[in-house]
């Protein structure tokens, strides 16, 4: 195997890896999506650092991922990692190892921010419509969770779609 044939492999799976990023998306979002990123590396140099492009093109992105895993919440003798947060609530991972460490189990809670000595409470639907029934928010959670489950992550993005839920 020679070096031409390596580098072509290589591009090959760079190019599939950003096809698949593109599955799923309308003709029209994907080549704007094409547009941008053509625009950002025709002004960046050469060879890429991605972590610079995310510092210099997405700064919001940046700030919100460092503060996501710094934060840190111990209660009833847990440590709780924050997973997300908006106003209306912070979503919190707790990893258990149980049985010899060997399978481990996550889960998730979450956190209501506006009270100020709430407990966390474990992600599912029964506490979310207990804890948003009669609220402003109550309609879209309660659409939301008839067709997503509250854990669930956004295939392109990676961010938390129950909190997108509480955008009205």
């Amino acid at each position: 195997m020679n070096k031409h044939t390596l580098e072509f492999d290589k591009e090959e799976r760079i190019i599939y890896t950003i096809l698949h990023q593109l599955d799923g998306l309308e003709i029209a979002l994907a080549h704007d999506t094409l547009h941008k990123v053509h625009l950002i590396l025709s002004l960046t140099e050469t060879p890429i650092n991605s972590a610079k492009l995310r510092e210099v093109w997405f700064p919001e992105f940046q700030n919100q991922t460092n503060t996501q895993t710094m934060k840190l919440l111990m209660q009833n003798g847990r440590e709780y990692h924050s997973m997300g947060a908006n106003d209306q609530i912070e979503l919190y991972l707790w990893v258990d190892l149980w049985y010899a460490k060997l399978v481990p189990q996550v889960c998730m809670y979450y956190k209501l921010p506006r009270e100020v000595t709430s407990e966390v409470q474990r992600l599912t639907r029964t506490n979310l419509r207990n804890d948003f029934g009669g609220t402003l928010f109550e309609k879209h959670l309660f659409a939301f969770l008839a067709q997503h489950h509250p854990c669930k992550k956004d295939r392109k993005t990676g961010a938390y779609k129950i909190l997108e839920a509480f955008k009205i």
